[in-house]
């Protein structure tokens, strides 16, 4: 006599008075063992375990993870002055919507009379020097044009040749050539030094940072009125509300792709929205990444409640999908040293066989060889 060590197979026969083992036999399918089965009466099967049928469904699995909200249109404002720029106040907290033009921070300036000084000296010694160049350059043109006529004269008289005409109006030519081009550079030199001066000025003058464009205050930085501050400290960030992405990690990220759809669940309100996956990892197997979607039907008065970080945002993605493949439930299988089984119920008699599984959700499992349609399986 024969005995199966299953817990199932054990629940399937409790009550019964008497067990008769014997073989049965019939067509396997490649891979599989003869099935084994044992006589069970009908009332023991209607108390003491569950039937399901082998029919045509769908499996299914998501990947999700927890989501937070990034904003691509944005830029950062930074002080903009020099050294020696002292802030006074500042007039924005996080969350404040500005418009552009509006009064970001305060600032005093604290700058050395003496330096522009120095600026104003050099641009007067530029144009004087500038002036005498130029004076000593329109001279010399002057005396070739002077030598030119005078070859012209000695030509026509008989005294001169053509050589002295060619070599005077080269002559002339070089010697232009030497005042436009240094009237060019000095002009470049001397503009270069009064835009340093408008510029300084302009620093000095310059106390208050304007926001250049509309949007909402973010990364606000604490900063002590009375602190000194350097040019390229960054004050905060402003960015636009009407263009937002989520942002997420999840240890099976690598199975959303790009340009998949996903759905978006604003948890505390219980509301789902879709997205489009516009960036994710693309290297297959790994096992974290960052995933960026981009909004589809979210609307602009939504894309404010994202703001509130008391908001739990989860995005769920489709892992894989088939439809109309035969299933059974998940507890219908069982394992044995890796073999995969279940217990076909049949005219009162219950028979073990073999399966080949597929893929597999919270529910039901696939079945590749072994069951056919309609069949009725013993669940766990």
């Amino acid at each position: 006599m024969w005995y199966l060590s299953s817990s199932k197979l054990t629940r399937v026969l409790a009550g019964a008075a008497l067990l008769v083992f014997s073989a049965g036999c019939g067509s396997a399918e490649s891979g599989q063992q003869t099935a084994m089965y044992a006589d069970v009466s009908s009332s023991v099967a209607s108390s003491t375990f569950e039937l399901a049928e082998v029919s045509l469904g769908t499996i299914s699995r998501n990947t999700s993870g927890e989501g937070v909200v990034i904003y691509p249109d944005s830029e950062y404002i930074t002080c903009a002055g020099y050294e020696g720029t002292t802030l006074v106040q500042v007039n924005v907290k996080n969350g404040d919507s500005v418009e552009a033009g509006d009064v970001i921070a305060e600032f005093s300036r604290v700058y050395s009379q003496a330096d522009l000084d120095t600026m104003y000296s050099d641009l007067s010694i530029l144009k004087t020097q500038a002036n005498i160049q130029r004076t000593a350059l329109e001279q010399a043109v002057d005396r070739a044009e002077e030598q030119l006529a005078a070859a012209k004269t000695a030509q026509s008289d008989g005294s001169g040749s053509a050589d002295d005409v060619k070599r005077a109006e080269l002559l002339l030519e070089y010697t232009e050539i030497d005042y436009s081009s240094y009237v060019s550079s000095s002009n470049v030199a001397i503009s270069a030094q009064q835009k340093l001066i408008s510029d300084f000025e302009a620093e000095i003058a310059n106390t208050k940072l304007i926001a250049k464009r509309s949007g909402v205050i973010s990364d606000l930085v604490y900063l002590t009125p009375g602190s000194m501050v350097s040019a390229d400290t960054i004050i905060c960030t402003i960015y636009s509300p009407d263009v937002f992405w989520l942002r997420t990690s999840t240890d099976v990220s690598n199975t959303m792709r790009y340009n998949q759809t996903v759905s978006v669940n604003v948890t505390k309100e219980d509301t789902t929205y879709t997205g489009r996956i516009i960036s994710s990892p693309n290297v297959l197997g790994q096992p974290t990444g960052q995933v960026i979607i981009e909004p589809l039907d979210f609307g602009g008065e939504l894309a404010a409640t994202f703001t509130d970080a008391m908001k739990r945002i989860t995005v769920l993605a489709p892992r894989y999908e088939l439809e109309n493949v035969m299933v059974v439930p998940l507890s219908a299988v069982e394992n044995e040293e890796g073999s995969r089984y279940v217990y076909v119920y049949e005219d009162g008699v219950a028979k073990k066989r073999y399966v080949t599984v597929g893929m597999q959700d919270t529910t039901n499992i696939q079945i590749l060889d072994g069951l056919e349609l309609g069949q009725t399986v013993v669940l766990g």
